[in-house]
This record gives structure tokens, C-alpha cells and sequence, in this order.
């Protein structure tokens, strides 16, 4: 046995040393947390995005291209949450540059305020100037009509028309030489209107001179909110944030990229200082790897009987054994293929192994050997490799049971999956065939026949043949189905397994609490072996 020597006090204070100059050049090497930097610049980018697309939408809000004002505000807020953001600034950036770009950020972010503020205003105003905007022409029209109908003057209604036309002209232009002219328009109309007009001619008059000043009126308000939020100085801010948080970026690589360098070195010289303990470490691993050997045999006696992985490490060639009466059972889900279409493939495979697992856990507790699963069909047996005291009695019992486990997953996940099993006694051959992937299958009539027994059966039940029938019979309950066609087989008397009569259910519970059934490949026997042997015989790597 080799004695390892306790290391010295000095030798203790130089390892925690070099350690910890080990870790401060690794953090400094690598302090740049790049994740970080292309979330922060990405933010960056996006204020500047948003706000010339606000300031785009703005313009279209202004001459009438924005029909609604849900693009405004969800720049906004897209704005305030990317503001909360750039508030925590990369861990890599300095104290200094922190406090330089807290500094921009602020000055951005009230410039940004200012606009959300300023484009409230605009909201507000400009709905007022579009209703008029809209309403108006609509007013004009209706006077011109009535004016026509009610044989008023023609001067009212050239009047009206000039009135409208100014009106429209400067909602476009906003030259400041026409409200003066708008308003004696609306003072002649005013003027024209007789006193004894009809009172609704008199409303729409009124109606149409209040939209006409509210157009002249709110007309340069919304304007001049449109220049204010023009003139704020956010892209140019936020292009100045940009443009110092790059320059801090690239100052960090830059001292990153020296300490790296600097630990390359140490690195170099760490290493002649370690040698010793690697090779000490190899020879721990060693026997870790001893270990492993173990765990990977285990594995082994998980995909293969235990009998048979024995010979197939004596002999590689095929295995092929006779077994004269074997029970072997197939079940397939019903509706699982539809059911596939409606979830993720990663849901549905959890679905498919709660389902199997469960069926595993069957398997093991009749004391069956779980032969394979294919797609969503389940195949099991019983009398092989190693003897059964009953394989039918036990897979029956395991196909009922099976059933209640389909009743359950439908209950607890809200499906409609069905299953459909058959099972079928007879002679089989079982073995182990080709060099790769190895897999203990069976073969044989009697196989074919528990398959057909299960695709001719029906959603819920358990189709048994005559065979299987003929030595349950006296213990289990069947319901007979008749002489039935079988694809392959020609007719066929069959039966669907309906229940165990109760003193076989008393003697069959009695089996299985004494352990009386035998055992099957168990991947919970193997692996609490794994876990045994882990815990307890796994090397321990040596310490310097």
C-alpha cells in the first residue's frame, strides 16, 4: 500500500497561494462575459430603433396615416422596459465607466420621458384635430344641400365651399398666413346666414363654424408638440451611450486579453509543479476505472438475462434455446398515433415512458421477462429464460393489471388512450442473435399468434387463444368470442379475458408477497447494484 505524507504547513500556504493566483488571472481572463455584452448592445440598438420608429409614427399621427395610437404606446413601454435594463450595467465595466454611462443613461432616459409626455399631448390634441378634420367636409356637405334644397343664397354657398378649401389647405400646409383668412371666411358665412334661416340650418352653420376654429385652433398646437418631439436630442444621446459603452467594451478585451496572456504563463509553470499528482491521480483512476468494468457489466444484466449475458461472454456465437411452453403477450396503445399529432414529440415520449414504466414495474413483479417495445407496442413473456412455476397464470394477471394502468394515466392526464392485448400459449425459440446491439428476442408460431391476438382483439380487452385459454380456464374468468378469421391463420376460437376468479387472486397476491414467481431481468435490481457499488467501492482519488 502506498502512504501518502501529510503536506507541510509551508506546503499548504503555497498551494492555497498559487491557487488563488490561479483564480484571480482566470477571473480576470475571463471577466468579459460576452452573453452580457450582446444582451446590453442589443438593448442599445433597440432604443435607437424605437425611437426613430416613434418618431416615424409620430409624423404619420400628424397627417392622418396612424389610424390608431397602440404603435405609440407600445414603443413607449418597449422603451421603459429596455430603460430598466440598461440600468444594470455589464459587471466588466469599471467603476469609472460605470458612472459615465449612469450618467448618459439618465440623460437619455429624461429626454425620453419628456417625449412619452409630448406624445400624450399629441394624443390628446390631435384626436381633437382629426374629429374635426373628419367631421367637417361632412358638415359643408350637408349645408351645401340644404342650402340647395331651402333655395338659400348662392354667395352662402360659394362662401361655404372657399371656407372648406382653406380649411383642408391648411391642415396640410400650416402656412401661418391663412388662419387670418379662414377666420373672415367664417365671418362672411356667419354674416350670409339669415335670421330667419331654419333653426337646423342655423345648427349646421354653427356646427360647422365651431369645427372650423377648433381646426385653426388645435392645428398649431399639434404642430408645434410634433417640432418639440422632433427636436429632442434622443438620437443623438442614445448614439453617444452607444458609442462610450463600445469604447469600455473594447477596453475590457484588451485587459482581459493581458491577463490571459499572463496566465498562459503561469499555467506553464503550474504545470511542472502538478506532474507528481497527476500520476498519482492516473493510478486512482485506475481502479476507478475497475469500477466502471463492474457498472458496465451491470448495465449489461440490465438489457440481457442475467443466464444469458454469462454465455454470451463465453461464446459470442448465436444463442438459440427451445423452450416447450412459454406465454408470451403483446399490447399495443389505441389512439396513441392521434394523440401524437396534437403534442411535442417531447411529450409525447414522456407519455410513452410513464406508460411503459409502469409496465416494467408489472413485468418485474410477476417475475416476466420484458422482451422489447417497439413504436408504442409492448412485448413480455413468461417461461424464459429461466423457469416459471406458472408463466400463463402470471401474464394474465400482468394484462389485467395493465388495463387498470391505461385506466389510470386516461384519469390522471385527461386522455382517451386505449390499449388492446392479446397473449397466446405455445412452443418458442429465444436467443440472441448478430454481433451488435444485442437484444434477447423470441421467435417462433406461437409469437406470431399472440401478434395476431392482439391486432384482431378489441380497445380495453384481452384476446386470449384457445391455447392460453385451455390452461387458465379453471382460474380466470373468459367470455367467449366464437370462431373468428385470422389474418395468416385461418379460423380460430377465441376468447377475451374478463377477470381471476377470487381464490386465484388470493393465491396469486400470495405469490408475488412471497417472491414464489420468480424474477425477471429487473432494471431496479441493477441499478440499486450500481448505486451499492458506487457508494461503496469507488476509489477515492488521492490527496496531495
Amino acid at each position: 500500500m502506498m502512504i501518502f505524507k501529510l503536506p507541510q504547513p509551508r506546503q499548504i500556504l503555497g498551494i492555497i497561494c498559487g491557487l488563488a493566483i490561479f483564480g484571480f488571472l482566470i477571473y480576470k481572463s475571463w471577466a468579459v462575459d460576452h452573453y452580457q455584452h450582446n444582451q446590453y448592445f442589443a438593448d442599445i440598438r433597440q432604443t435607437r430603433t424605437l425611437d426613430f420608429e416613434l418618431n416615424q409614427d409620430v409624423l404619420k399621427a400628424r397627417y392622418g396615416m396612424l389610424t390608431f395610437y397602440d404603435v405609440l404606446d407600445r414603443s413607449i413601454s418597449a422603451q421603459k422596459r429596455i430603460f430598466r435594463r440598461l440600468e444594470t450595467i455589464p459587471r466588466f465595466v469599471p467603476a469609472e465607466g460605470k458612472a459615465q454611462l449612469k450618467q448618459g443613461w439618465e440623460e437619455f432616459r429624461r429626454s425620453a420621458q419628456e417625449k412619452a409626455q409630448l406624445v400624450e399631448e399629441l394624443k390628446t390634441a390631435n384626436a381633437v384635430l382629426r374629429n374635426s378634420t373628419a367631421y367637417f367636409p361632412t358638415v359643408v356637405s350637408e349645408l351645401v344641400d340644404d342650402a340647395a334644397q331651402s333655395g338659400t343664397s348662392r354667395q352662402e354657398v360659394i362662401e361655404l365651399n372657399a371656407l372648406l378649401d382653406q380649411v383642408l389647405l391648411y391642415n396640410l400646409t400650416n402656412d401661418p398666413q391663412m388662419p387670418p383668412k379662414i377666420r373672415r371666411g367664417m365671418t362672411a358665412v356667419r354674416l350670409l346666414l339669415p335670421p330667419d334661416a331654419p333653426s337646423h340650418h342655423q345648427a349646421l352653420v354653427n356646427s360647422a363654424l365651431a369645427h372650423a376654429e377648433i381646426i385653426v385652433t388645435y392645428q398649431p398646437k399639434v404642430q408645434s408638440v410634433v417640432e418639440r418631439i422632433l427636436a429632442l436630442p434622443t438620437n443623438r444621446q442614445s448614439l453617444h451611450f452607444s458609442e462610450r459603452y463600445e469604447f469600455l467594451y473594447q477596453e475590457a478585451l484588451s485587459t482581459a486579453s493581458i491577463y490571459r496572456w499572463i496566465l498562459y504563463l503561469y499555467s506553464l509553470i503550474v504545470i511542472s509543479g502538478i506532474a507528481s499528482f497527476i500520476i498519482m491521480t492516473l493510478r486512482a483512476s485506475a481502479a476507478a476505472l475497475r469500477v466502471e468494468q463492474q457498472r458496465a457489466e451491470l448495465l449489461l444484466l440490465n438489457v440481457l438475462p442475467e443466464t444469458i449475458a454469462d454465455r454470451l461472454k463465453k461464446d459470442r456465437h448465436a444463442i438459440a434455446d427451445s423452450f416447450s411452453e412459454v406465454t408470451v403477450l403483446f399490447a399495443d396503445l389505441v389512439e396513441f398515433t392521434k394523440l401524437a399529432e396534437k403534442i411535442s414529440a417531447a411529450e409525447l415520449v414522456n407519455f410513452l415512458n410513464t406508460i411503459f414504466s409502469e409496465f416494467d414495474k408489472l413485468a418485474e413483479k410477476y417475475g416476466l421477462e420484458k422482451i422489447k417495445t417497439i413504436g408504442d407496442a409492448y412485448m413480455v413473456a413468461g417461461g424464459l429464460p429461466n423457469p416459471h412455476p406458472d408463466p400463463a397464470a402470471a401474464v394474465a394477471a400482468m394484462a389485467l393489471d395493465m388495463l387498470q394502468v391505461i385506466e389510470r394515466f386516461n384519469t390522471e392526464h385527461q386522455k382517451e388512450i386505449g390499449i388492446r392485448i392479446g397473449i397466446n400459449t405455445g412452443p418458442v425459440v429465444a436467443g440472441v442473435i448478430g454481433i451488435k446491439k444485442f437484444i434477447y428476442d423470441v421467435w417462433g408460431d406461437t409469437v406470431n399468434t399472440a401478434s395476431r391476438m392482439e391486432s384482431h382483439g378489441s380497445r380495453g380487452q384481452v384476446h386470449v387463444s384457445e391455447s392460453t385459454y385451455l390452461v387458465l380456464r379453471d382460474r380466470f374468468q373468459f367470455q367467449g368470442r366464437g370462431v373468428i378469421q385470422v389474418k395468416g391463420k385461418g379460423e380460430m376460437s377465441t376468447f377475451f379475458l374478463v377477470g381471476m376468479k377470487s381464490e386465484e387472486k388470493t393465491e396469486m397476491q400470495q405469490k408475488v408477497a412471497t417472491g414464489k414467481l420468480g424474477s425477471s431481468t429487473s432494471v431496479f435490481r441493477y441499478l440499486d447494484a450500481m448505486d451499492a457499488l458506487t457508494s461503496s467501492n469507488m476509489p477515492k482519488l488521492p490527496e496531495e
